[in-house]
């Protein structure tokens, strides 16, 4: 009995060993020699830094009106004009201190729905791939039931039904990225729980919660931080369309998808109330692609080698 649990250990260790290779110096080599992994990393850390520090950082009150300086033009186009480092509003705000403010909330909503998505997705995914029917043929239908519907028309009629505001767009946005995660755990939970360490453990008597969890689960983590990753730039993009459709957070604070909205009339008399939101949404979508594809190819034994 000892000796078939020193076996079990001793696979569980080494197929865990090869998933989390990436600290090793030959990744960390292969990262610096990624240029887009590079750049979406830094990009991430960037916003994060100011999102963190958003009340020191930013130059003045985001809901500061200043009716003397509207639509200001960024104070290096024009020195006769110009008001601020980005320029002002259609109520004269503070461009670059509502972008900075605004990392916060996108920040936020990416972070807190991303990790609810994991939460509920992945133990429905090992639940599905490790006990089979009938509880795989449930979860599965009622995953497919979910995506049939268009995610962001059945999230817009939720939000204007029950109201938005930050936590009730978190908790949706949240509860409609499980399915993708269930998916993937699923089908990696059903080629994991054929191999010999999976097998030795419920020979030596290992409870199934034990087996999903502490023997299945951690050799599943590096295609879920993937998944996660990219599934994080997808969610600050439908939190900017829902604050730009007006159904996303208060009014009262400070987003990108708003000031997008706020900008739509001045757009030809005012290009950076519209502009450098929409850079902001661009850059940090990018970088948490980029960073995902960076993960990808190093974590897939398969590209590992192809960059």
């Amino acid at each position: 009995m000892a000796e078939s649990s020193t076996s079990v250990r001793l696979a569980e260790s080494r197929a865990i060993d090869g998933r989390f290779g990436l600290l090793r110096g030959g990744y960390v080599g292969t990262f610096l020699r990624n240029w887009q992994g590079l750049i979406g990393l830094s990009l991430i850390v960037t916003f994060s830094l100011l999102a963190i520090f958003a009340p020191v950082l930013a130059p003045s009150d985001p809901q500061e009106i200043n009716l003397a300086h509207i639509l200001a033009p960024p104070a290096w186009s024009d020195s006769d004009r110009g008001f601020g480092l980005l320029g002002t509003d259609n109520l004269g705000r503070d461009i670059l201190s509502r972008v900075i403010h605004g990392s916060r909330v996108s920040l936020l909503v990416g972070i807190s729905a991303t990790l609810i998505g994991l939460f509920v997705g992945v133990p429905m995914g090992l639940i599905a791939g490790y006990k089979g029917r009938p509880l795989d043929d449930i979860i599965t239908r009622f995953a497919d039931i979910q995506s049939a519907i268009p995610f962001l028309v059945l999230l817009i009629a939720i939000l204007t039904f029950i109201g938005g505001g930050l936590l009730n767009v978190v908790i949706f946005l949240g509860l409609s990225g499980w399915i993708g995660y269930a998916r993937l755990v699923r089908g990696e939970t059903l080629s994991i729980r054929t191999r010999d360490f999976v097998i030795s453990a419920r020979a030596v008597g290992a409870s199934e919660a034990r087996i999903m969890f502490h023997h299945i689960l951690p050799n599943v983590v590096a295609p879920i931080i993937i998944a996660a990753t990219l599934s994080f730039g997808g969610m600050i993009l439908t939190e900017s369309a829902l604050s730009f459709l007006g159904i996303g957070v208060s009014a009262s604070t400070p987003t990108w998808g708003r000031m997008l909205a706020e900008s739509r009339q001045d757009i030809l008399s005012a290009f950076g109330p519209s502009l450098f939101p929409g850079v902001a949404i661009v850059a940090v979508v990018l970088g948490a692609n980029w960073t995902g594809d960076w993960l990808r190819d190093v974590l897939d034994p398969r590209l590992r080698g192809s960059r």
